[in-house]
């Protein structure tokens, strides 16, 4: 018998895939973002397709905020988006 694999959708194009083939952005519990590598943390999340296309759209479409239900502060994105470009380096994301 097989083993379910989870699926989710990327914010921005909606593709479906197996959860551990996105990115999790999430929202603690204390209000902060973060990217959440083990898809286990806490908090409401929302995923985006680990490629730059995906990333850059979530982040100036305002994809991001609509997901977590939360206005995003420039100072998150920047983390954010400095999280995302460490793990790009780290196990080469598309473009």
């Amino acid at each position: 018998m097989r083993k379910h694999i989870p699926k989710r959708s990327c914010i921005v194009c909606w593709l479906k895939v197996a959860k551990d083939e996105l990115l999790r952005i999430v929202r603690g519990t204390d209000g902060s973002l973060s990217l959440d590598l083990s898809g286990r943390l806490p908090g409401r999340g929302a995923y985006v397709c680990q490629s730059v296309k995906c990333w850059e759209a979530a982040v100036n479409r305002g994809a991001i905020q609509r997901a977590l239900h939360v206005p995003v502060e420039t100072s998150a994105i920047d983390k954010l988006r400095s999280e995302f470009q460490d793990i790009a380096l780290r196990v080469g994301v598309s473009s």
